[in-house]
């Protein structure tokens, strides 16, 4: 997705430029309504676009704005991410009204999660930053993103098989199966690095060095 997103950037920014409320209207009803195609989704396109726009503006984006009431923002986070995370283990059965829920609840807390975490957790980003294994760790941060998809889509059954007679497997899968995916990709993305560094540099787009 990200690689088309980029042979649309020419059109995205004339978009931008020229039409933003028509553009950012029509992002905005692809990402409510899970638009999906071929390489091309609304949730990643409207957020690239938003980038764009960002940045073409000069917006500050490090400083938080006065509307922003970040307490109320975090309140809202963590009840629809608890409350989703929660029925999820409890539906079996996806119908229209169950997935009408799902999304709902479910772009409330992309939207309130960026919120919190892009303006909420600088203390936390400045502590970590400090720490030597959590620099070494972030090199790999492009890896991961490559990576995590195609594991975790065809590894999420097998780990289920695995756990299943263990009560509360669906919530280990939840938190154990990412840190697996992650640990995984590091090590893949370090045994790249270190034994083939041109190769890993093509691939990450020279990141990770």
């Amino acid at each position: 997705c990200l690689f088309m997103y980029n042979l649309l950037y020419p059109l995205l920014v004339k978009g931008v430029n020229r039409i933003p409320i028509i553009l950012f209207t029509f992002f905005t009803l692809l990402w409510i309504v899970t638009f999906g195609v071929v390489f091309l989704e609304g949730e990643g396109l409207l957020f690239f676009t938003l980038g764009i726009w960002l940045c073409k503006k000069q917006k500050n984006i490090e400083e938080t704005p006065k509307w922003l009431n970040l307490p109320l923002f975090t309140i809202i986070f963590i009840l629809t991410a608890t409350v989703k995370t929660w029925l999820s283990f409890y539906f079996k059965e996806i119908n229209t009204g169950t997935f009408f829920l799902f999304s709902v609840l479910h772009k409330i807390t992309i939207f309130t999660g960026l919120i919190v975490v892009w303006f909420g957790c600088n203390r936390m980003v400045n502590f970590f930053m400090n720490k030597k294994w959590f620099v070494h760790l972030s090199a790999f941060s492009f890896i991961i993103y490559a990576l995590h998809v195609p594991l975790v889509t065809y590894l999420i059954d097998p780990f289920f098989q695995l756990i299943y007679p263990l009560p509360f497997y669906r919530i280990i899968t939840f938190v154990v199966l990412p840190i697996v995916v992650i640990a995984f990709c590091v090590m893949i993305g370090w045994i790249l690095r270190k034994l083939a560094p041109k190769v890993y540099g093509v691939l990450t787009g020279g990141r990770g060095f």
